[in-house]
Order: C-alpha cells, then sequence, then structure tokens
C-alpha cells in the first residue's frame, strides 16, 4: 500500500525581531575604507580622488553610535522653521538637537555652495554613464553598480554604503544618486547637504516600526550630537553597530566585479575631476566639452533613446467591445522610469521633427479623439495614453463628442462661413438710393451760408464769359415775383456716401448752373450779385486770416510745448538712466549683503554652536564643582573626626604618661631613698661587697 504524503508545515515567521533590528541597517551609513597606504593598485586612482575631494569627512569619519541617543531623535523629530529656513528638531535627554542644510555643511566639511542644486539633468546623467562605458540599460529608473568599471563601480559603491538613503538593495543607485556621482565626475555644483536633509525629511514622513521609516543616517546624527551636546550620557552597552570596510572587502569588490564586466586592457584612463582636480564642468549641462577628443556619445543616446521610447501603437481597451490604438514607448521594458530621458526621447518638444524618422501610419495617431469619458495624457515617458475622466465629483461635466459629432460640426461651420460670405456679397451688391436735388437761388443762399458763394476764378469768368450766347429769352416779371428757381436731377449717390462728398459734388455742379441763373440777370441784379461776392469773400478771407493767425499761435504754442516736452522726456531720460545706475548698484549691494548675511547666518550657527558647547562645558564644570564642594565636605568631616579621634587619642596618652611619670617619679624616688639607705647601711656595717666600703673606712 502507497505511503500517504504528509503535508510539509509552513515556515515559522520571524517573529524574534527586535526593535533595533528592525530600525536599523548596519550597513547603512557605512565607513569607507581609502586604502590609505595604496595597496591595491587597481583602486589608486579613484582611492586618491576620494581622499582628496570634499566628502571625505563625511564617508571616512568613524564615531561610536548610541542606539538610545539615535532612537530619542528619530521618535520625537518633526520639521519646524527658523529664521525662514527648515530645521529638523528632535529631544534627546529634554536636549534640543537640530539638524538643517548649514549645520550638515558645517559638521560634515561638504564645503557646499548654498545656492547649488541637489540634482542633475537625466541627459546629462545617462551621457555621462554612456562616457564610463555602462554597459547595460541606462535609461531605467535605476542603476546597477554592476554595469560600471571597477574603479567608477567603487565610486558609487561609496556612495551607496554611505551617503545614500538605502537599507537594503545596496546594488542599485537611483537618479539623485547617479547625478550626485556624475557632479563629483564632472565637478558640477551639487548640494550633497540638500540631498542628506531631502532624505531625512522623506524619512520623517513614512511610517513607523515595521514600516518604511527607520533610522536613517545614525552616524551623521551622531557627529552633530557630539558637536551640540558632547556631554551626553553615553554607554559601552549602547553602541549600534554600524559595518566599516576593510581592505579585505576591497578584494572581495575587485574580484566580483572581474566576474561581471569584462573591462578593456589596459583600462581606460578617467576623465573629469577624476583625472585633473582643476577640471572645468562643462556649460549648458553638457558631460563633455566641445573640443574633447574621446569618442561622442550623443548620437547613440539618441538612438537609444528612441529605440526604447520610440512610438508603437498597440491596442488599449477602453470599452468592452471597442478598441482604441494608442501610442505607448514602454512596451515590454523592465528597466524602471526613464525620467526626463524618456520624455525628451518620446515627445521631443522644440526639437526639429523633421529629422526624426516618423512612419505615416504612426503619423496620423495623435488626431484620434478620446471616447466620452477619456482624455488624454502624457506619461513620465512623454507617450500618449487614455485616461477615464473624473465625472463623480465634477458636476459640470459634460462627455466629448464623438469623431462623427466632430465632423458634423465642422461641416456645420464652414457652410455657416459660406452662408455669411455671400450674404454679406448680395447686401454690397443691391441698387443705390437716389433722390432728387432742389438748388434754390445763389444769391439767396450766399446771404445766409458763404460756402455757396462763388470763388473768384468763377467770379471772373462769368464777367467775362459772353452773354448773348447763353442768355435765353427775355422774360417779363414782376417785383413780387420770386426769383426762379431751377430743379435738376442729381446723379445718383451711393447709400454709404457721406454728406461732405454730397455736398462736394453739389458744388462741383454749381458753376454751370450758376451761370444759367447770372445770364438771366439785369445790370443792376448783377452788380448786387457780385457785389454780395465780394462781401463774401472779403468774409471768408477775414476768416481765413483768422484761422491762419489763431493756427500759427497755436502750432506756437504746440511748438513750446513740443521743447517743453522734450526738456522733460530728457530730464525723464536722464533720470530714468540714473535710476538704473542706482538700481543696478542697489543690486549690487543687496548681493552683497546677502552674501554678508549668508556669512553672518554661518558664523551665528557656528558661534550658536560653540555657545552650546561652551554651556554643556559650564555645567560640566559647575557639575564637578558641586561634585567637588561635596567631596571637599565629605573630607573636612573625616578629618574633624580623624582630629576628635586624635586628641581624644592624646589626651588617653597624657594620661597614661601621666600617670606613668608619676609612678616613674615615685619608683625613682623610692630607689634614691632605697640607695640612700644602703650606702648608710654600707657605712655602718661595712659590707664586704660594697667597693667602696674600704674607701670610706680607710679616710680619717
Amino acid at each position: 500500500m502507497a505511503r500517504k504524503k504528509q503535508k510539509r508545515k509552513p515556515a515559522a515567521k520571524k517573529t524574534d525581531k527586535t526593535e533595533v533590528q528592525i530600525m536599523s541597517e548596519p550597513r547603512h551609513n557605512m565607513v569607507a575604507y581609502l586604502d590609505p597606504q595604496d595597496k591595491l593598485v587597481e583602486f589608486n586612482e579613484i582611492t586618491k580622488f576620494l581622499r582628496e575631494s570634499r566628502i571625505n569627512e563625511a564617508i571616512t569619519h568613524q564615531t561610536p553610535v548610541y542606539k538610545t541617543l539615535i532612537k530619542a531623535f528619530w521618535d520625537s523629530a518633526n520639521i519646524i522653521k527658523v529664521d525662514g529656513q527648515e530645521v529638523i528638531r528632535g529631544k534627546v535627554n529634554e536636549l534640543a538637537v537640530d539638524v538643517s542644510v548649514e549645520i550638515l555643511n558645517t559638521v560634515l566639511q561638504l564645503h557646499d555652495d548654498p545656492d547649488a542644486p541637489y540634482s542633475v539633468p537625466l541627459m546629462c546623467q545617462r551621457g555621462c554613464l554612456l562616457r564610463m562605458k555602462c554597459v547595460d540599460d541606462i535609461l531605467g529608473g535605476q542603476i546597477n553598480k554592476a554595469w560600471l568599471p571597477l574603479r567608477y563601480k567603487f565610486l558609487l559603491h561609496i556612495l551607496i554604503q554611505c551617503l545614500s538613503n538605502r537599507r537594503s538593495g545596496y546594488d542599485m543607485a537611483n537618479n539623485d544618486l547617479v547625478g550626485l556621482m556624475v557632479s563629483l565626475v564632472l565637478n558640477k555644483p551639487f548640494s550633497i547637504s540638500k540631498y542628506i536633509f531631502a532624505n531625512m525629511k522623506e524619512n520623517l514622513g513614512r511610517t513607523g516600526v515595521g514600516g518604511s521609516k527607520f533610522w536613517m543616517y545614525p552616524r551623521f546624527l551622531q557627529m552633530i550630537m557630539n558637536v551640540q551636546h558632547p556631554n551626553l550620557p553615553k554607554s559601552d552597552n549602547d553602541v549600534l553597530k554600524i559595518d566599516v570596510m576593510l581592505e579585505h572587502s576591497l578584494k572581495i569588490f575587485r574580484g566580483k566585479t572581474a566576474k561581471r564586466y569584462k573591462e578593456s586592457t589596459p583600462p581606460r584612463k578617467m576623465f573629469g575631476a577624476l583625472a585633473n582636480t582643476a577640471y572645468v564642468a562643462p556649460e549648458n549641462d553638457k558631460w563633455r566639452h566641445d573640443d574633447s577628443q574621446s569618442d561622442n556619445e550623443e548620437p547613440t543616446l539618441k538612438k537609444m533613446i528612441k529605440d526604447k521610447f520610440g512610438r508603437k501603437k498597440r491596442k488599449i481597451k477602453i470599452f468592452g467591445d471597442s478598441d482604441y490604438e494608442s501610442d505607448n514607448g514602454d512596451g515590454d521594458d523592465k528597466g524602471g522610469d526613464g525620467g526626463d530621458v524618456g520624455a525628451s526621447g518620446a515627445s521631443t518638444p522644440g526639437g526639429d521633427k523633421s529629422k526624426q524618422p516618423v512612419d505615416d501610419d504612426e503619423s496620423d495617431s495623435d488626431d484620434i479623439p478620446a471616447e466620452p469619458g477619456y482624455e488624454h495624457y502624457f506619461d513620465d515617458h512623454g507617450v500618449r495614453q487614455v485616461r477615464r475622466l473624473c465625472t463623480d465629483q465634477d458636476v459640470d461635466y459634460v462627455s466629448s463628442d464623438t469623431e462623427s459629432e466632430c465632423l458634423r460640426k465642422k461641416k456645420a461651420d464652414v457652410c455657416r462661413k459660406k452662408k455669411s460670405k455671400k450674404t454679406i456679397a448680395a447686401s454690397s451688391a443691391e441698387p443705390t438710393i437716389t433722390q432728387p436735388e432742389t438748388i434754390s437761388e445763389p444769391v439767396l443762399e450766399a446771404n445766409f451760408n458763404p460756402q455757396f458763394a462763388f470763388i473768384a476764378e468763377e467770379t471772373e469768368a462769368l464777367m467775362t464769359s459772353p452773354t448773348a450766347t447763353t442768355e435765353p429769352p427775355p422774360v417779363t416779371k414782376t417785383a413780387t415775383e420770386p426769383p426762379p428757381i431751377v430743379t435738376t436731377q442729381a446723379e445718383p449717390l451711393h447709400a454709404t456716401s457721406s454728406i461732405q462728398q454730397y455736398r462736394s459734388t453739389t458744388y462741383q455742379q454749381s458753376p454751370e448752373r450758376r451761370s444759367r441763373m447770372f445770364s438771366e440777370m439785369d445790370q443792376d441784379e448783377k452788380v448786387d450779385f457780385l457785389f454780395t461776392q465780394l462781401q463774401a469773400a472779403a468774409s471768408q478771407m477775414n476768416q481765413q486770416s483768422e484761422f491762419m493767425s489763431s493756427t500759427r499761435n497755436t502750432v506756437i504754442k504746440q511748438q513750446l510745448e513740443i521743447n517743453a516736452l522734450k526738456e522733460t522726456v530728457g530730464k525723464q531720460q536722464a533720470e530714468i538712466t540714473q535710476l538704473r545706475a542706482e538700481n543696478e548698484r542697489l543690486k549690487v549691494a543687496d548681493a552683497e549683503r546677502a552674501a554678508q548675511l549668508q556669512q553672518m547666518r554661518v558664523a551665528d550657527n557656528a558661534r550658536g554652536i560653540e555657545m552650546n558647547m561652551l554651556k554643556e562645558r559650564s555645567a560640566a564644570v559647575q557639575q564637578s564643582a558641586e561634585t567637588f564642594a561635596a567631596k571637599h565636605d565629605d573630607m573636612r568631616q573625616w578629618y574633624n573626626e580623624r582630629n576628635t579621634t586624635l586628641i581624644n587619642g592624646f589626651s588617653t596618652i597624657k594620661d597614661a604618661f601621666e600617670m606613668s611619670r608619676k609612678r616613674v617619679n615615685t619608683l625613682w624616688s623610692e630607689r634614691c631613698k632605697a640607695q640612700e639607705v644602703l650606702q648608710k647601711r654600707d657605712h655602718d656595717s661595712e659590707d664586704p661587697g660594697n667597693p667602696n666600703a674600704s674607701a670610706s673606712s680607710e679616710q680619717p
């Protein structure tokens, strides 16, 4: 009987990780090893460059890191503004620890330009990677350091391990970190302190324990704490593990690189600041100078962009029963987000499109409108895509027209324009309106309006003209008969003619009409008529003279005003020139004041740090003084107790000595008395044992 297979037990989850293991990573913010004795020949050029670069202090400074202090900072850190600048402030043992761009620049000795950016254009990054002979997809969102030669790979490895915000995946570098590497190679302006500060700000916005937030840049934070608060409590049992590169690590690194990347023999020469520390960065975001003798990578880069992000039609499902053809440059690419390089390669805004080959079937794809409820947009690669419109929150949303509806509206607009043109042409071709003209006797009109009077040439022509040929048969008329009125049919005028044109036409026809009337007059009427004409001419001459006089005075006044305006304009122009010069001077002064203000801020920051250090030292000195005072009191009390004990001991000894002395004196007195008794006895009894006995007995 076949044996039953037992089900495999699921693997146990790792739930025994501590907070330190979750929130910290030993390989993050490591300490670099730069081979100070140049034992490894393959790394000599790049290690020498790093030792002399402005990031040397940031990547090589080694200091013990204490996890309690780092944890306290990140648990209480928040972003505030001090003097208009963003500062990350955390509390460590009730002491404020501030981190800003200036503090990072000062403590890490980065020598950053305050106005420098912390990014490099993607096109410059990709071109520089090609110049480094990167062998794989450089248009993706991340670059694998294994794609680079040994020395450039080591440079990127140092930046990833020591300066990046990564806590895993140490083989990959994003665009910001690649921009930092390119700025170091090409000696371009790049603010590393802004890059680090931006990463710390981003870390604050992440989730807590177990999420993506972690204790970022612990070594840099410990360096800042050592400067701002050097007397923080520290314990050897509280040290956080931070890995340090060793010489053995470089040997392993060299061996792995030799297996993955086949470099030319001999290796290519390094370029930019790696070969010459005085290298000047190319202008206009280029990665090489125009007079460079090496190969130009720009055609290769453009071809790569076109091959990867070129427009390829593929169908996107919009409705359940309809497809839409859209341009998509992503394809099946797995290289990640290409950023601005992809956008420039796909859409090429501002470029010469005539030089780019475009297929006929792709050139008309942009004219297809989106379906109702959808719209076109351009993704990060600059590729045209389709997305659904948000209509739930848009009250005034109106769905877009279909293609047939758009064509119908266009045709209606064209027909409307043609119809309006026909209407205008028909209205312009309509017959003009004519009306009869009635002309009264000129003599009566001249009495009221000088405009109808004859001029001098007309009058002279009438005087010299023969009357026999033009004079009609005599007509008898009474004194009360009104002057004859001649009515003629006026020529038709256009409906849009002005009144002035009508009067000029009437005036041009007046000599013939008036000649017929003048021939019908008698001699007295002719004299009266000519006298009236002379009066009208004199009146016109007087009016013309007055008009000319007033015009001449007006012209003189206007000329004087013009001269005054010219002088005023000249003065204003001079004032404008002075104001411009003053403005330029003020701009220069503002720039100088801004520079001085920046220097003062840096100096004030340094003084603040020094003041904090002095305060900490003063507190430490005061604490030491208090400790010494307490010890002094203890010692004084001990000495007092000892003196009391000694005094008591000496008193006892003195008493014993006095007793001993008295006893000795007593004994001595008793001895002396005994000797006197013995001497007396010997003298009396002549003791043979006494040597003095015989002598005393022999005396007379």
